[in-house]
């Protein structure tokens, strides 16, 4: 299982491409990755955070 901060988490939700997103993109495929309750309270505190966003996090 893997964790990671929001701020790696953002970046890979905005497409980045760099060693980190595609590590967190290949966490999502495979099923290892799990949202820190940190990172997932940091996320869902986003106003601006589209609605089938916040469903696929909750």
């Amino acid at each position: 299982m893997l964790g990671f901060d929001t701020n790696a988490r953002i970046a890979s939700l905005q497409g980045d491409t760099e060693a980190d997103g595609d590590l967190i993109n290949q966490a999502l495929t495979d099923p290892v990755e799990a949202l820190l309750p940190v990172t997932v309270t940091e996320l869902l505190a986003d106003p601006d955070l589209p609605t089938t966003l916040r469903r696929t996090i909750l």
